[in-house]
């Protein structure tokens, strides 16, 4: 690759598309337990806009076998929204093992980095996270 194209990469938006088992069910949570709103559906999977970003869901045998954070939606008020997905059926990973890392409830202290997990239905990990 050269530095031309590396250059164009750095202009340009980047977005998740996760594997999951079922669409239907990715569909329920990701547009309805979560809220974000379809831009695109096709026979494929579906798009779904955050902010200005997009995550694709799609069905395939790998759903669920990342065992680190597949996805990072940045939030300005994490223990807000941690409540707010609460009530919402979500429940939240502890991760106590990490090094370097309080735990306040369901909040993860980072450095400067706040951040809450939790997994969809296919297993994925997705975190809440917001600079301090």
């Amino acid at each position: 690759m050269d530095r031309e194209t590396i250059t164009v990469l750095n202009n340009i938006t980047m977005y998740v598309a996760l594997p999951v088992r079922n669409l239907d069910e990715a569909m329920d949570f990701y547009g309805g337990t979560l809220g974000l709103t379809i831009v695109d559906e096709n026979a494929n999977g579906v798009w779904y806009q955050t902010g200005q970003s997009r995550i694709a869901v799609y069905e395939s045998d790998n759903a669920g076998t990342n065992r680190g954070t597949c996805a990072i939606l940045e939030v300005t008020d994490p223990e807000g929204a941690v409540e707010a997905l609460k009530s919402q059926g979500i429940k939240f990973e502890h991760y106590d093992d990490m090094p370097n890392v309080k735990r306040k409830g369901d909040i993860h202290i980072i450095g400067n980095f706040k951040a809450a997990w939790f997994k969809d239905p296919s297993g994925n990990i997705i975190s809440i996270g917001s600079h301090l």
